[in-house]
């Protein structure tokens, strides 16, 4: 088993997971930031500190993949961990690109959307929450159960931030905006919404791997 095998392996994820937790909880302060006072110099700050952790995730997703053949590992097990780094990296990767489209453009919020965005974010960090409890529990002993009901929670909490998306979209057509601005708010509703499609995305890397117990 990789957790008894390679426990420093097993930590340097565990790092990575906070790293990643770190950033989605940032994008929320930034995307409450937004709705408030938009482009202001506080949420600014606010894409400052989510680059800094999306940079320090990017530093230790390196690091893991340069220890991986250090590991006594199958290759299978090698390109499972590979395919877990890459993922876990798009959903902090994906929470950047949601605030740097933001302040690049310098976007007005519409206010409409502020509770919906609310509620999305919620959704999206719950969305997390299942995917990195059960990327942690895959690699302790006897969770396989847990695992395979936190990846299908994982599911359920994506399903719902699609249809808070779809809401938001249709809601934000109906408002007295001029295309350009409706065009750049649903761009980047849909910048939300792939955090939590990222957070799906490495929930089933966790579950195939759980599938194949190769960890």
């Amino acid at each position: 088993m990789l957790w008894k095998k390679s426990r420093a392996l097993v930590e340097d994820l565990y790092g990575l997971f906070t790293l990643c937790d770190s950033g989605v909880k940032e994008f929320g302060n930034g995307l409450k930031l937004f709705y408030e006072n938009g482009c202001s110099d506080p949420f600014i700050d606010s894409v400052s500190v989510l680059k800094a952790w999306e940079n320090r995730a990017d530093v230790q997703v390196r690091q893991i993949k340069n220890s991986l053949f250090g590991n006594f590992l199958l290759p299978e097990a090698r390109e499972d961990i590979a395919r877990l780094l890459n993922s876990s990296d798009d959903i902090i990767d994906n929470a950047m690109h949601g605030l740097k489209f933001v302040s690049l453009r310098r976007m007005e919020p519409v206010p409409e959307l502020a509770e919906h965005a609310a509620e999305l974010y919620q959704a999206t960090l719950a969305c997390f929450n299942s995917f990195r409890t059960a990327a942690q529990l895959l690699f302790e002993p006897n969770h396989g159960q847990r695992v395979r009901t936190l990846v299908e929670e994982t599911g359920r909490f994506e399903t719902m931030c699609d249809e808070i998306e779809n809401r938001m979209v249709t809601l934000l057509y109906t408002l007295p905006l001029d295309p350009f601005t409706r065009i750049l708010q649903t761009d980047f509703i849909q910048h939300i919404a792939d955090i939590s499609n990222a957070c799906e995305d490495a929930a089933a890397v966790v579950g195939i791997m759980n599938l194949k117990r190769v960890v």
